[in-house]
């Protein structure tokens, strides 16, 4: 395989932002992702029998509407016209930035359309778009989901699907809500892809961020057990001299 050296410098320069203050390499990583997502799909769930077959990207940051007619973004929609289902795929590159709030969105979607069905996500693009100051750029996002979700009055099966560090993933992995919870070493090392080279140098650096929150979640139990180890101590010194007066 021929080594592209300015991919992978490019690539390690973005993931050592994991070490800089303010620096949000998800949002760096979301567009790089995006161009392999549905081959990454249509290899993960190949074995999957209820959800193997052919994913089609919708958008990226495609708008969720929140209570009023205002919206918040997931990740990725993506779908699958022959099973009937749409995909809502979150990325985390950093435990920190997972959100209780916006997964439990989710989850509220995923249950309206089991009996609302997706034809809620076309609806309530329009009344974003009706209120929003910058209408065009949904005006844009609506014709991408006409003409990538073939029948939305037909799907009902919202698959959550979250891509995480490992040191996260048992974690989530507990809640029934969520369908699957990737860590970055369970992205397939191959995909059929014309830059499937390229991918190859993209998921090994990706998996350097499974890497770094693994050890450092283990130097902060670590570091935890041991300020346990010396309070106790230091109770235990503090009982002793009081004993003794």
């Amino acid at each position: 395989m021929q080594k592209n050296d300015f991919l992978d410098d490019l690539m390690e320069c973005i993931i050592e932002g994991i070490n800089i203050p303010k620096v949000q390499v998800e949002r760096v990583i979301t567009p790089i992702l995006g161009m392999f997502l549905e081959s990454i799909l249509n290899r993960v769930f190949a074995e999957h029998s209820k959800f193997s077959g052919s994913y089609t990207l919708v958008s990226p940051e495609f708008p969720l509407k929140k209570e009023n007619n205002q919206s918040t973004n997931m990740d990725y929609l993506l779908v699958n016209n022959l099973k009937k289902i749409l995909v809502f795929f979150e990325l985390k590159t950093n435990p920190k930035s997972f959100d209780t709030e916006q997964m439990n969105r989710y989850i509220h979607y995923k249950r309206t359309i089991k009996y609302e069905t997706a034809s809620i996500l076309k609806d309530n693009l329009n009344k974003i778009s009706k209120a929003s100051p910058i209408a065009d750029k949904y005006r844009y996002v609506i014709p991408r989901f006409e003409s990538s979700v073939s029948a939305p009055q037909e799907i009902k099966n919202i698959v959550i699907v979250y891509l995480v560090p490992r040191a996260i993933k048992e974690e989530l992995s507990n809640n029934e809500d969520i369908d699957f919870v990737m860590s970055f070493s369970d992205l397939p090392e191959r995909v059929e892809h014309k830059y499937a080279q390229e991918w190859a140098t993209i998921r090994k650096n990706l998996l350097k961020l499974d890497d770094f929150f693994q050890v450092k979640s283990r130097n902060e139990s670590v570091e935890s057990a041991f300020k346990a180890i010396v309070e106790n101590i230091k109770k235990f010194v503090s009982t002793e001299n009081e004993s003794r007066k």
